[in-house]
């Protein structure tokens, strides 16, 4: 399973905006003087550099390609060697190459046969020419195969599909002078995750980036002229770009790598720079670049014959490489890796160090990292979901972190206990009862938080914990920073014009500032984007029962049986209401000395016998019974045979969900039930995590904020309540090749049992001598527990 990153030449490098490499590089491929010897290069121009550092260059004046294990002292030949010539077994001043992954075999630029060949990694001796006719230079790959390769000779970047032999102009081609649509002797090419073109421009001493489509460039780096200042390029060669649009280049005629951040009007020197030379500070025409996957950077220093690496000095990177590919599971065992900002990141990040705020950015943009870099900054100054977000911090931080949720016990816990919690941890990562409960029983103050981040922050109203905890932060003397962190600016369903309104509530709750950045391109970009599928068709009751009596008689059953549930309970809440009523306005009226107070105690009676005469299971047994319907319309005739069955099991045992498994006993499994336990939880979504549970049958638990990688279809068989739901549900699908399928039903179940929080809402909260508070809503929570 790769993460985020493209096979070969794609935007496959992270590397921290302020990152700084050792000045002094280290040899790794030849330095021994020009010859061709196995420990020597002669006029090396490129190399490619793979997952285990392994190197591979372009030895051009010994006509071969030169692989370098990691540590080695000397090289061996994988592809030419052969003198130079036109034969298959043979090269002739190769210039790029780049490791074809999915055929295990190096793409070469054969520059003076005017070629590019295929050559095998499997003990190859000969190679098989894929493009005739083209002066090649530089070549890449992006993640669909399609190769873009520099024809200098024509001053154009053509992309070639697979199978294709002719390709499309992509970048230039218009004549080699120096305007917009114009590249002069182009020499090395990279291909971003947009598939947007960034040429070295040689002739033109800049850097131009061609986004797909576009009639003309961008200047990103260079095109003031041919010079050695910071503004300037003289001869760029090799290039490299990050997802950030960060442009790294070899300054050939300046003797340094030079970067250049997105936007910039000029450069900074991250190597060399010290005058042409031999000592391990200088280069003398560098021409090639990429990073591995420590970020540490590699130099194809022509005129020295060798391959310098300059390491980088702190842990400012992702495991990443211009040409190569990173395991998620070296990422799951690395602590020390970070990944790096993006611009909208760093620019909210910026904002909410000096307002409360709320990000609301696509699922999958990396909003749980804007709240990571938060608490760093913060810090400097100063259940499933919960584990997933404590382990996110922990990698990405050296804070302490402890996370807190019911099921360890928690509300048990006495004071002491939680004073050593927060003397211990730095960061804490609470389920919002949890902390709502501390803050309640007085146990944390919030005067002590220097940092409160709300996730899922859409839910804002209501009886939910978020507005209780904002209620105790409007009391607060010195109140905590606020971040929220959102997709969906409303959990409810909104008409465009409420829109504003509930912008201006959420604002209002949290005492923020909703932001979600200037850059929406970048951001939407790295956002989850899914395939979305309606799935259209007729219900079992419009294509089958209706035309057939004999399966007609057990839905019109229940039905009738339903049909009865609801008029007797209709009657009894009419009932129920009016001796509520009547009962009220005796109290009213009643002076608990004269007579009256007779009458009250027998309305008392009548109302307490009333109530005891109700049937409390009845309006459980119409919503089974209902779901039941529901199931056979959906299912037909044997899924209404299986949810009898479930449902008399259901009758028996609290478990709504059970353990299932396909025709081959292959594990299936369920999340969401009370029953289950959150280290069940856990394992379940780990496994299906690790792939080891293929299909996760799950109620809403899953749907908010759990990241799982490797999802790659989501199936909903209810129309969500609202675009908040439908976000949600349709961002779990995180693969890269992705779905979500949508199997909308108008069908809904009114929960007789579900209490009001409305009238809540309005009492005051109990208080105790020690500050401690309950609300209204949380007595009623208590009490139905």
């Amino acid at each position: 399973m790769l993460v985020g990153l493209y096979p070969l030449g794609g935007s496959s490098i992270d590397i921290h905006p302020n990152a700084r490499w050792q000045q002094n590089g280290i040899t790794v491929a030849g330095g021994n003087r020009e010859d061709n010897g196995t420990n020597q290069l002669s006029s090396p121009w490129d190399l490619y550099v793979d997952d285990d550092q392994t190197i591979y260059v372009a030895d051009t004046a010994n006509h071969r390609i030169v692989e370098w294990k990691w540590g080695a002292t000397s090289g061996q030949v994988v592809a030419g060697g052969n003198g130079q010539g036109s034969g298959d077994h043979q090269l002739s001043s190769p210039l790029d190459m780049i490791v074809d992954k999915e055929s295990d075999s190096l793409i070469i630029s054969d520059y003076a046969n005017r070629r590019v060949v295929r050559w095998s990694r499997r003990n190859g001796t000969s190679g098989e020419t894929i493009i005739s006719n083209i002066n090649c230079l530089g070549l890449t790959m992006d993640e669909n195969g399609s190769l873009y390769v520099v024809d200098t000779g024509k001053d154009e970047v053509r992309r070639y599909r697979r199978g294709e032999s002719q390709g499309i102009v992509v970048a230039g081609g218009n004549g080699g002078e120096n305007h917009l649509d114009q590249l002069s002797s182009p020499r090395y090419v990279f291909v971003d995750q947009d598939h947007s073109v960034y040429v070295s421009d040689y002739g033109n001493d800049r850097v131009m980036k061609w986004i797909e489509g576009a009639k003309q460039g961008i200047v990103v780096a260079g095109g003031q002229g041919k010079g050695d200042g910071l503004t300037q390029l003289s001869s760029p060669q090799g290039v490299v770009v990050d997802p950030l649009g960060t442009v790294y280049v070899a300054d050939w005629g300046n003797d340094r790598i030079m970067r250049w951040p997105q936007g910039a009007t000029q450069g900074s020197v991250i190597v060399g720079g010290n005058g042409k030379g031999g000592q391990s500070n200088q280069l003398n025409w560098p021409i090639g670049l990429s990073f591995d996957r420590d970020g540490n950077l590699y130099v194809v220093d022509l005129g020295n014959d060798r391959v310098q690496k300059f390491n980088i000095e702190s842990n400012n990177t992702l495991n990443v490489s211009r040409k190569t590919t990173v395991n998620v599971n070296d990422i799951a065992t690395t602590q020390n890796y970070v990944i790096i900002p993006r611009s909208y990141q760093t620019e909210l990040v910026e904002q909410a160090k000096d307002e409360n705020l709320i990000v609301c950015l696509p699922t999958g943009s990396g909003k749980t990292y804007i709240a990571v870099m938060l608490i760093k900054e913060m810090a400097r100054e100063t259940l499933a979901l919960v584990q997933q977000q404590s382990d996110y911090i922990r990698i990405h931080t050296d804070l302490t972190v402890g996370n807190y949720y019911g099921a360890l016990g928690v509300d048990s816990w006495s004071k002491e206990q939680w004073l050593d919690e927060f003397e211990n941890h730095q960061v804490l990562v609470f389920t919002a009862q949890v902390f709502l409960n501390l803050v309640e029983h007085n146990y944390f103050p919030l005067y002590n938080v220097n940092l409160l981040i709300f996730d899922e922050c859409q839910h804002s109203t209501g009886g939910s914990c978020y507005p209780a905890l904002m209620k105790r932060y409007n009391e607060c003397h010195d109140p905590p920073r606020i971040l929220g962190l959102t997709a969906s600016i409303s959990a409810k369903k909104l008409a465009p014009h409420q829109l504003p309104n509930a912008v201006q509530q959420i604002e209002q709750t949290y005492k923020a500032r909703v932001a979600s950045g200037s850059n929406r391109e970048e951001s939407n970009r790295y956002g989850t984007s899914v395939r979305l599928e309606p799935i259209c068709c007729l219900t079992y009751q419009d294509q089958i029962r209706n035309d057939q009596e004999s399966i007609k008689i057990p839905f019109e059953t229940i039905q009738s049986i339903v049909d009865d549930l609801k008029s007797y309970l209709s009657e009894q809440k009419a009932e129920r209401e009016k001796i509520e009523q009547d009962l009220v306005e005796v109290i009213l009226m009643t002076d608990y000395l004269g007579e009256n107070l007779t009458e009250y105690s027998a309305r008392s009676v009548d109302y307490t016998i009333f109530l005891q005469s109700e049937y409390v299971n009845l309006p459980r047994l119409k919503y089974y019974l209902e779901n039941l319907l529901y199931t056979g319309y959906e299912l037909g005739i044997y899924g209404f045979f299986l949810a009898c069955k479930a449902l008399q099991r259901t009758l028996k045992s609290s478990r709504a969900l059970e353990l299932i498994t396909d025709e081959k006993g292959k594990a299936l499994s369920s999340v969401g039930s009370t029953a289950m336990t959150a280290r069940y939880q856990r394992q379940t979504i780990k496994a299906f995590r690790a792939g080891e549970i293929n299909v996760l049958v799950a109620t809403a638990v899953v749907e908010e904020g759990l990241d799982i990688p490797k999802c790659n279809l989501v199936f909903r068989f209810n129309r969500p309540p609202n675009f908040s739901s439908y976000m949600q549900s349709k961002g779990r699908a995180r693969a890269k090749q992705n779905a979500s399928y949508m199997l909308q039903e108008e069908f809904s179940i009114d929960n007789d049992d579900d209490f009001n929080t409305d009238d809540l809402n309005q009492l005051e909260p109990y208080r105790t001598e020690n500050g401690a508070v309950i609300s209204a809503i949380r007595a009623a929570q208590i009490i139905y527990q």
